[in-house]
C-alpha cells in the first residue's frame, strides 16, 4: 500500500505532502494518503526553511517548494478556517474574536472538510491546535468529522512548555515535562526507536502514533498535523524551541533585503501609516526582532490599529503583479516580476501601460472581494468586454490588456473601503461586483 513519510527532524511548513510508495510493500491504490503538516506563521521570506535538515532534503531538494503559494491573510486563525471550510476570506464570517466557540454555535462543523474527505472515502485524523478558543470548558464534546482528533487547548495552546490536550474529547491531559512541537510529533508519526533516537522521552508513546496505525490500514487516511510553532509565546514572547537546538544556529539574522529598512525615498510611497515610518534607528531594529504576529493587541512595538486593505496578486510565467486599496483610500501597485520587494509603488504612474494594468486588476479585486461559489476560482468569467470574441474569451490578466478593452476596464468603480473599523460591515465596503454579490456572503 501507500506509506507516507514524514521527516523525522523538522517540521514541515504549511504544505500537503502526498505520501510515498514504499518500494518494499508497493499495493497500488486509487487514493493517495494524505498528510497535511501545517506550521502557524512561519515566514519563507525570513529563509526559515534554509534550517530544516530534513524538509530541504525530502522536499525540496526532490522539486517541490510553492514558491508562487501565499496565505489569504494574516491572521493565522482566518486561515485555519480558510483550509478547514474552503470559503474565501471576503466571505468569511469568523474573525479573530469568537474562534471555536463561534463555529461550533454557528453549526460550522456540519460542513467541513473532515465531512468532505469522510464522504471522499478517507478516514480523517488531526494532531495539534484546531482553532483559537478551542479549550479546557469546550473540549468536549470533541470537534466533529474526524476520526480521531487529539487537540492542544487554550490557555495553553501557545505555551510550548506547558501542553495540555485532549483526545477524542476525553478528559484534557497535561504533558509535564514535554515540549509541544515534541508532544505533537510523537503522537504523529514517530515509532519508540526513532524517539529514543531523538533522545526524547518516550513513555508517552504507547499506542499513540497515528501514522504508524493508518499505515496499516485498507482505506486511504488525511492526517493533519498543526504545532502551533513558531507562533509567539503569550501574545509577545518568542516561541521556545526544545532545549536541544539551543546553540544549534549561532550568530543567525533575518535577512537584510533590499525592503528591510529602505531609503526615505520608497518609504514615503508607501500607504498610510507605513509610508509615515522614520528609518528605524538601533532601538527600532531591536523591535524588529520580536518575533510577534500582529493579532490586535495593544502596547507592541510597531504594532497600528485599524489598518485595512485588500489585495489582489496575479502570478504567471510572463507577468506578476500586486494591487492593493486601503480603507485610507491609498493605492498600490506593483510589478513584482522586476520589483519582487515591493519597493516602487506605480498607483500613481502616467505610463499608459501601467495604467492598463491598474485598470484591470481594480476590476478584478472588485469581483474577487465580491465573489461566492464560481466566480472566485473564475473571476475572467464576469469580466468579460462586450467587444470579446466567444471564440476567444478573455481569461488571463495577459488577454485582458488589449487597449480594445480600455474603456470597459475603466468603466469600474474603483475598490473602496469607506473607512478604516475594527469589525467586518458589509456596507462598510461598498460597491460590489457583480451587484449584490455581498447577499451571498456566508
Amino acid at each position: 500500500m501507500w506509506k507516507a513519510q514524514v521527516p523525522s527532524g523538522d517540521p514541515v511548513a504549511a504544505e500537503v505532502l502526498m505520501a510515498r510508495a514504499n518500494n518494499a510493500n508497493v499495493t497500488v491504490k486509487l487514493k493517495p494518503n494524505i498528510v497535511f503538516i501545517f506550521t502557524d506563521d512561519q515566514d519563507y521570506h525570513a529563509n526559515s526553511l534554509d534550517s530544516m535538515k530534513a524538509l530541504q532534503e525530502e522536499l525540496v531538494e526532490q522539486g517541490t517548494l510553492f514558491t508562487n503559494h501565499y496565505a489569504t491573510v494574516t491572521v493565522c486563525c482566518r486561515v485555519r478556517l480558510h483550509i478547514l471550510n474552503s470559503i474565501g476570506q471576503q466571505s468569511l464570517t469568523s474573525t479573530n474574536r469568537g474562534g471555536y466557540g463561534k463555529f461550533a454555535a454557528a453549526k460550522e462543523d456540519d460542513d467541513y472538510l473532515p465531512h468532505w474527505l469522510n464522504k471522499a472515502g478517507y478516514r480523517t485524523e488531526y494532531v495539534g491546535k484546531l482553532l483559537n478558543g478551542n479549550n479546557m470548558v469546550n473540549y468536549n464534546p470533541a470537534p466533529k468529522g474526524w476520526g480521531h482528533i487529539d487537540c492542544l487547548l487554550d490557555p495553553y495552546t501557545n505555551v510550548h512548555n506547558s501542553v495540555v490536550m485532549s483526545e477524542n474529547g476525553a478528559r484534557p491531559k497535561w504533558y509535564r515535562g514535554y515540549q509541544q512541537t515534541d508532544v505533537v510529533r510523537i503522537k504523529a508519526c514517530i515509532s519508540p526507536t526513532l524517539c529514543s533516537g531523538l533522545k526524547l522521552k518516550c513513555d508517552l508513546h504507547q499506542s499513540l502514533a497515528r501514522l504508524e496505525t493508518l499505515v496499516k490500514e485498507d482505506d486511504p487516511f488525511f492526517l493533519m498535523i498543526a504545532p502551533t510553532a513558531p507562533h509567539v509565546e503569550n501574545i509577545v514572547d518568542p516561541p521556545t524551541p526544545p532545549a536541544r537546538y539551543f546553540g544549534s544556529f549561532p550568530n543567525m539574522t533575518t535577512p537584510r533585503t533590499p525592503n528591510w529598512n529602505p531609503k526615505d525615498d520608497y518609504q514615503k510611497s508607501k500607504p498610510s501609516w507605513v509610508g509615515k515610518l522614520p528609518l528605524m534607528n538601533q532601538t527600532g531594529r531591536g523591535n524588529t526582532e520580536i518575533q510577534a504576529a500582529p493579532e490586535g493587541d495593544a502596547g507592541q512595538p510597531g504594532l497600528f490599529s485599524g489598518n485595512d486593505y485588500k489585495t489582489m496578486r496575479v502570478v504567471s510565467k510572463k507577468s506578476s503583479w500586486m494591487y492593493s486599496r486601503w480603507c485610507t483610500h491609498d493605492t498600490e501597485l506593483y510589478n513584482t516580476t522586476e520589483d519582487p520587494y515591493e519597493l516602487t509603488n506605480l498607483a500613481n504612474s502616467t505610463d499608459p501601460a501601467i495604467k492598463r494594468v491598474m485598470m484591470r486588476m481594480n476590476a478584478l479585486l472588485l469581483v474577487g472581494k465580491s465573489c461566492t461559489q464560481d466566480t472566485c476560482c473564475k473571476p475572467w468569467s464576469v469580466l468579460q468586454s462586450p467587444n470579446a470574441s466567444s471564440d476567444k474569451p478573455v481569461e488571463t490578466l495577459d488577454d485582458s490588456l488589449d487597449p480594445k478593452y480600455d474603456e470597459y476596464y475603466a468603466s469600474f468603480p474603483q475598490v473602496n473601503i469607506k473607512e478604516c473599523l475594527t469589525l467586518l460591515e458589509t456596507s462598510n465596503e461598498r460597491p460590489y461586483y457583480p451587484p449584490d454579490a455581498e447577499k451571498g456572503f456566508g
